[in-house]
């Protein structure tokens, strides 16, 4: 189109040139050119038209140039737009490659599947509020038992280990090598017979699981104050409902075998009572400094009780030494004072100026109070 156009343009100049050499030809043989004539004015006009033209073409073709630098951009921009939505789908392929690996090991590998369950208890643990830190939970470490019989020792490593702490640390142990193949095939299964089949299979893994786990005796391992019972842990509440709900004698072998099946939920309730029991112990252990600064005051009560009685007795002895110098100054007829009144008395020296009067003492005066011991009158008014 725009080749056409301009050719167009092209022809039409040529044209409109070609005319106007034959008029200018034509008048100049006659000598007459007439500038107003129609002619003329025609020519200039269709000039005129086609300058327009030009112009316009020219803005078209730089406005076409401008769309192409533009189309050029934009090209680049879905190029690397491509480039970028390529490395998203390889690394989403990557990712399902990932995943279906992961799932392929976690139904098909048993141990693949104890260190998923290990991991997931792990942080249900932590996000709960224990600490492996903190002492509070232990994972596989090695501890020994004896067998009462034989009395031969083993080593053996529980998932994990959950202290109580207190006067005395209790201990529950916790197991979660538990298989999920059956239990997945029971999920994906599409008809009921298919599923009733694979749950069987299920609850009878899980009970398989239960009697190789309580033939580990690990009540038996050595400073442990262990629970009576291993918690069994299942990685999903619907691997372990689906069993509490369609197998009535797998309580029974649990109770036996001295097992507890726990879920998510039931781990969370456990946690939960674990954290109650030690805000319980730091309650108790407040307590307890509580009291033994109590016994420490009331030692130090003690020591100033016992200097008191023996303030209290020392200034009793001083008193009666004192009240017995009062006596003999002042209380009887013998005393100092009344030989100086009588011998006033006997020679009027009361007349004499120079004799200064002497005040009497009274009996109020003579008297020395003693400090009384409070424990003394408590006993007399108990008496009384």
């Amino acid at each position: 189109m725009i080749i056409s156009l301009i050719i167009s343009v092209i022809v039409l100049s040529l044209t409109v040139s070609a005319l106007l050499l034959y008029f200018y030809y034509s008048h100049k043989k006659t000598n007459i050119v007439d500038p107003n004539s129609p002619e003329i004015l025609n020519l200039k006009n269709e000039n005129d038209k086609l300058v327009d033209k030009i112009n316009l073409t020219e803005q078209y073709l730089a406005d076409l140039k401008k769309d192409k630098e533009q189309l050029a951009l934009d090209r680049k921009s879905v190029e690397d737009f491509k480039d970028q939505s390529n490395l998203i789908l390889n690394e989403h392929k990557n990712q399902h490659s990932i995943f279906k690996n992961f799932h392929e090991k976690l139904v098909d590998d048993a141990k693949y599947q104890g260190r998923f369950n290990e991991i997931k208890l792990r942080r249900l643990l932590e996000k709960n509020g224990l600490s492996e830190k903190d002492g509070d939970f232990e994972e596989r470490k090695g501890h020994t038992i004896t067998d009462t019989k034989t009395g031969n020792t083993k080593t053996v490593n529980p998932d994990f280990i959950l202290n109580i702490k207190g006067p005395v640390t209790d201990h529950i142990i916790l197991d979660c090598k538990v298989s999920l193949k059956s239990f997945q095939d029971f999920t994906n299964a599409k008809d009921e017979a298919s599923r009733a089949l694979h749950l069987k299979k299920h609850i009878e893994s899980v009970k398989t699981h239960i009697e190789q786990l309580s033939k580990k005796d690990y009540q038996k391992i050595h400073n442990l104050n262990s629970f009576q019972y291993v918690v069994l842990f299942l990685p999903f509440d619907s691997c372990y409902l689906s069993i509490l709900e369609k197998s009535d004698d797998i309580l029974d072998l649990c109770f036996e075998r001295n097992i507890m099946l726990a879920g998510p939920i039931s781990i969370m309730s456990l946690i939960s009572t674990i954290n109650s029991i030690k805000d319980q112990e730091k309650r108790i252990s407040k307590i307890d400094e509580i009291y033994s600064k109590a016994v420490d005051i009331f030692n130090k009560y003690s020591i100033l009780k016992k200097s008191l009685k023996t303030l209290i007795s020392s200034h009793n002895t001083h008193a009666k030494s004192l009240q017995s110098v009062v006596d003999t100054s002042y209380g009887s007829s013998q005393g100092l004072e009344s030989k100086i009144l009588k011998l006033r008395d006997d020679h009027g020296l009361n007349t004499i100026p120079r004799i200064s009067k002497l005040d009497e003492t009274t009996e109020k005066d003579t008297l020395i109070k003693y400090a009384e011991d409070p424990e003394e009158l408590k006993k007399q008014n108990l008496k009384n």
